[in-house]
């Protein structure tokens, strides 16, 4: 599927299915407008440079909302973080534009598409179009309705263009930059069953969610591979239903998805009290439309393990007392990270516990028997903050030996200050 320059018309009216792919065309018809062909591929970002010497404000806004990577002719984008755009929302802003940019490759030079994996589709409630009303509505008249598995793996897309494999993770071309992607290449080109699917369907982008043990997600998969999950029409942009996809797949004896026969209501039932460990959830296909339906305890798993990376947040809530019931649901791999940054929390802690009694220790070694001396020699020798873990002590009053602690201070707490036992037999 290829396009040349003259094929397109001023002010870059649709010539494709692909509205990004048209943009992206006419920012390029644009520069050979205004300059020619001269330096056109000039620099490691084509389409930056493009834009840069156009100056249209248009074009810069878009690309701003892109990640943009390029690896020989070939451009890889996709979107940002999703935000409002001038009042409207993020996939419906510049005419659909970024909905579109889900890891979208094209070759610039040859003008054509070479991976078109699906369009953004949005969680169940997340805004307007998928509210569980509006989903019913379609419901009530669908032709095609289906429920499912969505698989918790790294999204990999893959064509076969001219003899060549060409494959992209989510947000790379380059397999050398991303070991998921690098897999993702060994993994097809040793297993004959997906070369030739790929071979004999040269038209379709594959699209697969990678499971693997190196990789791991919330839930846990027995079998590693390539997971087929949605096939793509690179011509007219087509997505084929669920039970099309499971059917090639079986053609090739590549592992794929599972269809549940659930109405709206039970899938809804199910995933209220699934374990999150055992399903994301599913994908409700209806005409085409898709909405994604994940099970409440995988959000909140999912949520944890995303919140949890952050050492200030594992902190709190070691010290709000809810780190012993979360640690359970998480994975192993994540669960094993989490214990041992927990456990250098607690550690601090009862550093800071044996440096109060060690504190206490010499001060008794001191001979100090008046409470007025005693509280004296804690000002004038004991630093801020077991000064008043110290005296709490001292006075037989609760310590709380968790105020004010800090990740630096856990992190350093070799360093922490503590009373040696040197100290304490002077």
């Amino acid at each position: 599927m290829r396009y040349v320059a003259d094929d397109w018309c001023i002010g870059g009216k649709k010539m494709t299915w692909n509205l990004a792919f048209d943009k992206m065309m006419e920012i390029k018809n644009r520069y050979e407008e205004l300059f020619g062909k001269e330096n056109e591929y000039d620099g490691d970002n084509w389409l930056l440079h493009w834009v840069d010497r156009i100056g249209i404000k248009e074009y810069k806004e878009i690309l701003s909302e892109l990640i943009i990577k390029q690896s020989g002719d070939l451009v890889l984008l996709h979107y940002r973080i999703p935000h409002e755009i001038d009042g409207k929302d993020y996939f419906e802003a510049y005419g659909g534009i970024l909905a579109e940019c889900r890891s979208l490759v094209m070759d610039l030079r040859a003008e054509s598409m070479v991976l078109t994996p699906f369009r953004k589709f949005r969680n169940l409630g997340e805004c307007d179009e998928t509210s569980e009303e509006n989903v019913a509505e379609r419901l009530r008249n669908a032709t095609v309705i289906e429920f499912s598995e969505k698989l918790d793996g790294s999204m990999q897309s893959a064509r076969i263009v001219d003899g060549t494999l060409v494959m992209s993770g989510s947000r790379t071309l380059d397999r050398n930059e991303s070991f998921r992607l690098d897999g993702g290449y060994r993994y097809v080109l040793s297993h004959e069953n997906y070369v030739r699917m790929l071979s004999e369907n040269s038209d379709l982008t594959f699209i697969f969610e990678s499971i693997f043990k190196n990789d791991p997600h919330v839930v846990s998969y027995e079998d590693e591979g390539l997971y087929l999950v949605v096939i793509r029409d690179s011509n007219d942009g087509r997505e084929y239903d669920y039970r099309e996809v499971i059917d090639m797949a079986a053609g090739y004896s590549v592992p794929t998805t599972s269809l549940y026969g659930f109405s709206f209501g039970e899938a809804l039932g199910f995933l209220s009290s699934a374990s999150g460990r055992e399903h994301e959830g599913f994908v409700l296909n209806v005409d085409g439309f898709r909405v994604k339906m994940k099970s409440d305890d995988y959000v909140r798993i999912n949520n944890w393990i995303f919140r949890l990376k952050d050492d200030s947040v594992l902190l709190k809530t070691v010290l709000a007392g809810e780190i012993d019931d979360i640690i359970p649901k998480l994975p192993q791999e994540f669960k094993e990270d989490v214990i041992k940054r927990t456990r250098m929390i607690t550690d601090a802690i009862e550093c800071r516990k044996a440096t109060v009694e060690n504190y206490l220790r010499l001060m008794e070694s001191q001979g100090l028997t008046e409470k007025k001396d005693a509280m004296i020699w804690i000002h004038e020798n004991v630093p801020r903050p077991f000064d008043v873990m110290v005296r709490c002590r001292y006075l037989r009053q609760n310590v709380d030996y968790t105020k004010g602690i800090t990740m630096k201070e856990i992190h350093q707490r070799s360093r922490v200050e503590t009373v040696k036992d040197r100290e304490i037999d002077e």
